[in-house]
């Protein structure tokens, strides 16, 4: 008896080791703690599964996150050992037909079988106690949930899953097709209870019902009509958030707020009344309502969230009762068709992006109570012709009115004092506007692209003048910088194509990078004395530049600074510059004298001068340093007036003036006179040999006495 016992007790002993062959364990990634096992991953291919009960002799008890996750199983089968099945465990598998929850199994987690799209039917046995949210997302096939009826925590209403009470009502299967009516007991739609019920085309609440979950009714795309019920008054976000079919529903007076993404891209819905205890509409409430042409709102509605009505592309008209004080940002965007809106007289500030794309908005009239206009708060409102901005408005912002085509005119009041970057860029048609006595700065791209605008007042008190803050306004011909202006940004008049004349006050201390840049007709400039520099591209393409006054304040002139200045014929460089960059002068084809004042300035290159007059000569003064002569920059270099090393000047009677060059002995000079340099118009005076000690006199007639400029040069 002994043997046999012995015996016996071996074969028990042994017998875990035959139960699950090694073949079965390698389709199993696990992890053992307290000595259980916990599914972590299904490695296998196959399709039909048989989870063991005990891996190495330890019970397993535990099936992971994602372990079947995306597989292509069918069936599976669960041993009774399993308590926990975890978060996602068949996520998308797709092809999963048949599975069985043994009794024993005490918590399924969130969205344990989402997707699995041919699951037909599932029974929760009465062991569960906890089951995770969206158990059974997208589960298309799935007609209905069966609870055992022993089961202490949940319950199944014709299919649907409920607590146990039955006042909640926890989800439906979404292969649940045409009418179903939720029972009299419940109290609670739950959140996401219908989500993604695709065949649902119609539900019935109770009276019961006083409240309705967040998404409870998200993406039902066949739900076409809905009433709520006189008890509700709890509405959750987005909870008939992409009903595309509905074309009706019936908000109760119980109600008193519409949360976030309530009806959000309800395509299908053309109108809607909310009832006059409604206070507060939640952001986004009927965003892309595409279809929506009438909304009847609460008269005693106060707040509005941002982008209530944003792509409500259909809605031509809304009218905000006076009871709102708060109205969110991009409130209108992209309503395409609305034409007419009246605001409520004590609205505070219109929100950024506000209107932006109402492209038909022709007309708005502003209640004196705004104080802030948003960032993009009009942008592309490409029918809006003129707008008033009220007196107590002190703030406007970026973008705010740009892509206004349409814009002929509007007023700003002298109590602003901030307008953003790119305001009123590409108003093409705004031919007028006067800026604020206020303002201190004009923003980056404010006017760019206004390409009507002819005129416009700079107030005095103005510092700055952005980057590209006129760029491309090719009407503006003329205009006067106040003595406050200190600094003009880059590209600040690029491509202003007309402008033919503008002055600029000494109080300029800093002048970007093409400021000027293309401006044609640009025939004369004389820059501030308090400039330091000439920056890059400042005068490229000014074709029709012919004359420019550079200060003796210079110390650097930028690359391509008048590169392609075709009139360009002649320039004066003062002492004060020390570096020139490489092209600054180039293809200045008409270009033919550079006059320098003092020592010859480091170049930035060899083609400063690339592309010059052929015949184009630099000409500096005796004493001067660094010339090379005979050629810098590529041109011939020769010293003005000649190889002289003394002039004297004297003031005779009648107004008569004599001049005497010391040159060289027996060398012919020619005397000439220019009563400028920039351009420099040289008229020969005398031609003569020097005398004895190199002597040339000579005296000039009384109408040339004043504002006179002299060279002598050798000639044969």
């Amino acid at each position: 008896m002994k043997t046999k016992q012995h015996l016996i007790q071996l074969c028990l002993c042994g017998a875990p080791l035959l139960v699950l062959p090694f073949t079965a364990q390698a389709q199993f990634n696990y992890t053992t703690a307290n000595g259980q096992i916990t599914i972590t991953k299904y490695t296998s291919s196959g399709r039909t599964v048989t989870i063991p009960g005990t891996i190495n002799g330890l019970p397993v008890t535990s099936i992971g996150l994602g372990a079947f996750a995306n597989s292509g199983v069918v069936s599976v089968t669960i041993p009774n050992s399993v308590t926990n099945i975890g978060n996602s465990v068949f996520d998308s598998c797709e092809s999963l037909a048949a599975i069985n929850i043994p009794d024993g199994v005490v918590s399924i987690g969130n969205e344990a079988f989402e997707d699995c799209a041919s699951l037909a039917s599932i029974t929760i046995p009465s062991s569960v106690t906890n089951l995770g949210s969206g158990v059974f997302y997208y589960c298309t096939s799935l007609a209905s949930i069966t609870v055992a009826s022993a089961n202490p925590a949940y319950s199944s209403a014709s299919g649907v899953l409920c607590d146990k009470a039955q006042a909640t009502l926890i989800e439906c299967p979404g292969g649940l097709a045409g009418s179903y009516t939720i029972p009299n007991t419940i109290i609670s739609i739950g959140d996401w209870a219908f989500f993604y019920c695709h065949a649902l085309t119609s539900v019935t609440i109770p009276s019961s019902v006083a409240r309705i979950g967040e998404d409870a009714f998200f993406n039902c795309t066949a739900l076409a009509s809905i009433t709520l019920p006189n008890n509700v008054t709890n509405i959750g976000s987005s909870a008939f958030g992409y009903c595309i079919a509905m074309t009706n529903i019936t908000i109760p007076s119980s109600i008193t707020s519409i949360g976030d993404s309530v009806f959000l891209e309800c395509y299908a819905l053309p109108n809607i009344t909310l009832p006059n205890s409604i206070t507060n509409l939640g952001n986004d409430a009927f965003e892309y309502c595409t279809a929506l042409t009438n909304i009847t709102l609460s008269s005693n509605l106060v707040n509005i969230g941002d982008a209530a009505f944003s792509g409500c592309a259909a809605l031509p008209n809304i009218t905000l009762p006076n009871s709102v004080t708060s109205v969110g940002n991009e409130e209108f965007v992209g309503c395409y068709s609305l034409t007419n809106v009246i605001l409520p007289n004590g609205l505070i500030s219109i929100g950024n992006s506000m209107f932006e794309s109402c492209t038909a908005l022709a007309d708005i009239a502003l209640p004196g109570s705004i104080t802030n206009i948003g960032n993009a708060a009009f942008y592309a409102c490409l029918a809006l012709t003129n707008l008033t901005i009220p007196n107590n408005v002190a703030s406007i912002g970026n973008s705010a009115l740009a892509e206004c085509s349409s814009l002929t005119n509007i007023t700003i009041p002298n109590g602003v004092t901030n307008i953003g970057d790119y305001a009123f860029s590409d108003c093409t048609a705004l031919v007028n506007l006067t800026i604020p006595d206020n303002l201190t700065s004009i923003g980056n791209f404010l006017f760019d692209g206004c390409t009507a605008l002819a005129n416009i007042a700079i107030p005095n008190g103005v510092t700055n003048l952005g980057n590209f803050a006129f760029d491309n306004c090719t009407a503006l011909a003329n205009l006067t910088l106040p003595d406050s202006v200190t600094s003009i940004g880059s590209g600040a008049f690029a491509g202003c194509t007309s402008l033919t004349n503008l002055s600029l006050p000494n109080s300029i201390a800093s002048i970007g990078d093409g400021a000027f840049n293309a401006c044609y007709a640009l025939a004369s400039i004389s820059l501030p004395t308090g400039l330091t520099s000439i920056g890059v591209d400042e005068f490229y393409n000014c074709s029709s530049l012919t004359n420019v006054v550079i200060p003796g304040s210079i110390t650097s002139i930028g690359g391509d600074a008048f590169d392609y200045c075709t009139a360009l014929v002649s320039v004066t460089i003062p002492s004060s510059v020390t570096n020139i960059g490489d092209t600054a002068f180039e293809n200045c084809s008409s270009l033919t004298g550079v006059y320098f004042q003092g020592n010859a300035p480091s170049l930035g290159g060899a083609n400063v001068f690339q592309g010059v007059n052929a015949a184009a000569t630099v000409y500096y003064l005796a004493g001067t340093a660094g010339w090379g002569a005979p050629y810098y920059g590529g041109l011939p270099a020769v010293l003005l007036g000649g190889a002289y090393n003394q002039i004297a000047s004297q003031v005779l009677g009648g107004g008569k003036v004599q001049l005497s060059f010391i040159g060289n002995y027996g060398i012919n000079y020619a005397l000439d006179r220019s009563s400028s340099l920039s351009p420099a118009n040289w008229v020969p005076q005398v031609t003569n040999s020097t005398g004895p000690g190199g002597l040339l006199v000579f005296t000039n007639t009384p109408d040339a006495t004043t504002n006179n400029f002299w060279r002598c040069r050798s000639v044969p």
